[in-house]
């Protein structure tokens, strides 16, 4: 049931220990980087899943992982939550798990203690509050939370405070600005404390110490990000944590990474979730093949572009509703429920290859999805808009509710460009083909509805000429 996520919660040790590594990826490849120095090792391009190598590589997790079957009870098939981080006690008998709600903003947080579970704390997720993640425990034992809207950018250190003893709920204890940080939390080795994030902008990393309650910053040595393909590569950040090992054990991490493993299969895709982003009345694929459906509605005619067009390296969708494309101003819905991480209107109409990167005005959405107990993390973006609705940080929870109208800013002409990305496929780009072209045995659609005809929420909708 438990994924990657789990960190292992403890105590400040006094003595001397060994200089601890950020563990990360960017680019594809694999680095090492000294918490409080300037020691950066380049691991390489790894031949083996990373953080499984990581695992195995740190005795701790190791350790936690062989035995999780004694504390994690066995999954609830109907249970819309799943698990997204967890710590356990500093006395190792039980866990303490966020769970998230399937497509929504419920979550809760729940102790595993041999086969029981308590809820020890429930919320939902708003505009002005985010959900609670455990980051691990104040020498007091009360359990510390860090406040999050996104799942890997963090804004603002909001660090909030719950009893285990005392049914009150969680009471915000520190506030931290450290700027727009990008990774996810990891547990320090010692457990004195746990790697919040990095800041790109200043090449800065930042710890916080539990028995301290203070955030630490370290220089973080890190090459600029390649120039991103599309715009929807911008988020998640080409940075992604993995975790913090001593240096004792970065040699057992790059004989791990080196070793050819066998392929452990895709990702188990989550059941369909996807509505048609337009009414149902605005149907044609304009640009593209992608499916049985959109082959027999295909049309080579795609104003702005040439003709005929391969679908190979396209990485969406291209919808529009005529012979001349999609209606400037029609109404562009959210897919499913999810956050706004990404929103750009800076583009004034008509094409320009120069703004948005030939993506003109867009907005991103991330989602969580349960699947299998577990939860993860999907996006959403829609292009060439040409006016957005909403802005980054919003909850947008009602689907028949407009999120942007319609354009033709960047290039191709007045169409909607729709992809979907997966932060679990192991590709730079973590593009999937909604229509079902993934990993064998995963060729399923991801629409509601099916290929022939995915679900649409709005039967019919008035343009915003």
């Amino acid at each position: 049931m438990f994924a990657l996520m789990l960190t292992l919660a403890g105590t400040l040790h006094a003595q001397e220990r060994t200089p601890d590594y950020l563990i990360y990826m960017q680019d594809g490849r694999v680095f090492a980087q000294a918490l409080y120095g300037s020691d950066r090792i380049d691991l390489g391009e790894p031949l083996n899943n990373v953080e499984i190598a990581f695992r195995n590589s740190a005795p701790t997790l190791h350790e936690i992982y062989d035995n999780r079957p004694l504390i994690a009870p066995e999954i609830e098939v109907d249970d819309p939550f799943g698990f997204t981080h967890g710590v356990l006690t500093p006395d190792g008998t039980a866990m303490i798990a966020l769970e998230q709600e399937n497509a929504a903003f419920g979550y809760r947080i729940v102790r595993y203690m041999d086969a029981n579970s308590e809820i020890l704390h429930t919320g939902t997720m708003s505009t002005d509050n985010g959900y609670l993640d455990p980051l691990g425990f104040a020498p007091d034992g009360s359990l510390l939370l860090l406040e999050r809207t996104m799942r890997y950018r963090l804004e603002m250190v909001n660090i909030w405070r719950l009893s285990l003893d005392n049914p009150q709920p969680p009471a915000l204890v520190s506030t931290f600005d450290v700027g727009v940080l990008s990774g996810r939390t990891a547990i320090l080795p010692d457990g004195s404390g746990v790697l919040l994030g990095v800041a790109l902008s200043t090449n800065t990393g930042y710890t916080f110490n539990f028995e301290q309650m203070r955030v630490f910053a370290f220089p973080f040595q890190t090459t600029p990000p390649p120039e991103p393909r599309s715009v929807f590569e911008l988020y998640p950040f080409p940075v992604h944590t993995i975790g913090v090992l001593p240096i004792d054990d970065i040699n057992t991490l790059r004989g791990a990474l080196n070793t050819v493993m066998p392929n452990p299969g895709a990702p188990t895709r989550p059941q369909p979730f996807l509505h048609w982003s337009l009414s149902d009345d605005h149907r044609r694929i304009t640009c593209y093949p992608d499916s049985n459906w959109t082959n027999a509605t295909f049309d080579y005619t795609c104003a702005g572009m040439a003709s005929p067009r391969a679908y190979d390296g396209h990485q969406g969708t291209d919808v529009g509703g005529i012979l001349d494309g999609l209606p400037i101003g029609t109404p562009v819905y959210p897919a499913t429920r999810g956050v706004v991480v990404r929103q750009f209107e800076g583009c004034s109409g008509g094409i320009d290859v120069s703004c948005g990167s030939a993506y003109g005005n867009i907005v991103m959405l991330e989602h969580t999805l349960t699947v299998n107990g577990e939860s993860q993390l999907w996006f959403t973006g829609y292009a060439h808009l040409h006016s957005t609705l909403v802005e980054v940080g919003m909850m947008i929870d009602n689907l028949t509710e407009p999120i942007a109208y319609s354009g033709e800013t960047g290039v191709g002409g007045p169409h909607l460009h729709f992809e979907v990305r997966n932060w679990y496929i192991n590709a730079n780009n973590r593009w999937v083909d909604p229509w079902g072209a993934y990993y064998a045995p995963h060729d399923e659609s991801l629409w509601i509805g099916g290929n022939d005809r995915p679900t649409a929420l709005v039967t019919t909708s008035d343009e915003n000429e």
